[in-house]
């Protein structure tokens, strides 16, 4: 019907006049070198027409019997109009007359592949070449290649999906038998294909179950089934006529964000048709915690991934905090201090980090307020992070040492038995970490600023601990500062602090004259409370080494 309308209109407007151009579906002459055309406008020397020169199919062998050299091609001859490669010589209607400047949909390649899977149609264009216009070259169009596993695809344009792949029985995966720029568009929808038990493996089934693919365009039911994204086109209609319309998988249209547009009828060249679809909004990707359903699946903010932090944590300094986000749909957990007191990030100690997993445990050393962000990526690769604080309170007795730029001072703690400074066991410093009378030095700094820590968790009652600070090497000029934390408290402020003069000496070692530095001395007279006397008196380390 179409045809004859066509026809029909052409008589009427033009009266089909055989004017120098040829319209489109008349096959042009071929001239020859000689200047002639044989008789049905081949040439006989042109390896195209090898074999007889009349038939225009491609000779694989040279031997002129005409065959075809295009894998699953079978050669007839071509027929003008249709964009395909009808005598399979990679070539889609050469030789055809056309209106130049004139645009059709082809393909170049076997003629029964065109619009299957990957093999989708190009375009070409008709050119003019002196008093001829014809065809030129297919571009776009999509040729079968070897099928690729997991990729979904129907590569070989056989109309199956990953066909003698590898699966798990009883799997199931989508699958979609037709162009590819059909897929999902209009009434078009995926299949599912089936993982079927072979021996000792899987294999994908033949057939994609439940799968549309492109048909005929039917007039007048506003369904797209020719996957084209345009409803009725091709269809006629009356001139200023309007329409709902949707571009859109049909299962989508109404649902979530997704609406009707509208089209008009409209006039081109005398012919009424439909327009494209304007205004109608079609899936798009889901935005988060908007409360919108932007893809159209009839669920709010589906596939959105979540992170989430703990409530904010207080631990005793030197303790365990145990560490856990909640997170949806999300990988790649890193956990970082981004804020902290002085030396605080560098002194803390990490456990279990684990990129596939939500927890992990921080002990922070130094006395303060500790930010940590936690990040993740989401299911598209897209960072997420959220952040929490950690608090590490003083208990016991706890001594922190800093200075102010390079060179290595070093923090002491005495206990009453001490007879001299720098001497095991009644000395705890680098040389004693670990006392049996329960001090540790747990941060020891040798390159610059600090900070060292001594800790006693259980300080005995009604003892007195004496504090020192060396000058082992390379701190000339340096000024120092002491503080003091006493008990349980949930205040991170110090009880008192202390400063030092300008560091003296330019020697390096235990028991050389560089300065030594008798800071205060501290008596707990409970558990949580403590006297603190200072002291404030410097003299050479070689005389620290020889008495108190």
């Amino acid at each position: 019907m179409r045809s004859a309308l066509l026809f029909t209109f052409c008589f009427i407007v033009s009266g089909c006049s055989a004017d120098k151009e040829p319209k489109g579906g008349q096959e042009l002459p071929t001239t020859r070198e000689d200047g002639g055309t044989d008789e049905q406008g081949f040439d006989p020397d042109n390896p195209i027409d090898a074999g007889d020169g009349m038939t225009g199919k491609p000779d694989a062998g040279g031997d002129g019997d005409g065959d075809s050299a295009m894998t699953g091609c079978t050669p007839g001859a071509e027929i003008c109009g249709d964009g395909l490669d009808n005598d399979c010589d990679e070539l889609a209607d050469e030789r055809c007359g056309c209106n130049a400047g004139a645009e059709q949909p082809c393909y170049d390649g076997p003629q029964a592949l065109a619009g299957v899977g990957q093999c989708a149609f190009g375009a070409q264009a008709c050119v003019s070449t002196e008093e001829f216009s014809s065809w030129g070259a297919c571009e776009g169009a999509g040729l079968p290649m070897t099928e690729l596993c997991g990729n979904m695809l129907d590569d070989d344009c056989d109309g199956k999906s990953d066909e003698g792949c590898v699966c798990e029985p009883g799997e199931t995966r989508p699958c979609y038998g037709g162009s590819s720029a059909t897929r999902g568009v209009g009434a078009c929808m995926d299949g599912a294909l089936s993982c079927l038990a072979e021996g000792d493996e899987g294999a994908w089934s033949d057939a994609c179950e439940g799968q549309v693919t492109p048909d005929a365009e039917l007039c007048g039911n506003d369904v797209d089934e020719d996957c084209d994204g345009n409803l009725d086109n091709g269809c006629g209609c009356d001139t200023g006529d309007s329409d709902p319309c949707y571009s859109g998988a049909e299962a989508t249209r109404g649902v979530g964000a997704c609406e009707d547009g509208t089209r008009t009828c409209e006039v081109s060249d005398g012919v009424a048709t439909w327009s494209g679809c304007e205004g109608d909004v079609t899936p798009a990707t889901e935005v988060c915690g908007n409360e919108v359903d932007e893809d159209c699946d009839g669920e709010l903010d589906n596939d959105c991934s979540e992170l989430a932090c703990p409530a904010d944590i207080t631990v005793p300094a030197g303790d365990i905090a145990a560490l856990l986000a909640t997170g949806s749909g999300v990988s790649n957990y890193a956990f970082t201090i981004t804020a902290g007191p002085a030396g605080g990030a560098a002194t803390a100690i990490w456990g279990g980090l684990v990129s596939s997993s939500p927890s992990a445990q921080l002990t922070p050393i130094i006395v303060g307020e500790y930010t940590v962000q936690i990040t993740a990526l989401n299911g598209a690769g897209d960072p997420l992070s959220c952040s929490f604080r950690v608090t590490a309170l003083p208990h016991g007795l706890r001594v922190q040492l800093y200075w102010d730029g390079n060179g290595d001072v070093d923090l002491h703690l005495l206990n009453p038995m001490a007879t001299r400074w720098s001497l095991a066991p009644n000395d705890t410093f680098y040389q004693n970490r670990t006392s049996t009378w329960g001090a540790a030095l747990d941060v020891d700094n040798v390159t610059a600023n600090g900070p060292e820590n001594i800790t006693v968790d259980d300080p005995v009652v009604g003892t007195t601990y004496t504090i020192g600070v060396h000058h082992f090497a390379r701190a000339t000029g340096r000024i120092a500062s002491v503080s003091v934390f006493c008990g349980d408290t949930t205040s991170t402020t110090p009880q008192q602090t202390w400063t030092s003069r300008p560091l003296m000496g330019t020697e390096m070692g235990l028991c050389m004259a560089n300065d030594f530095w008798r800071v205060a001395r501290i008596t707990f007279t409970s558990p949580s409370a403590c006297t603190i006397e200072p002291i404030d008196t410097y003299f050479s380390a070689i005389d620290s080494c020889m008495g108190l």
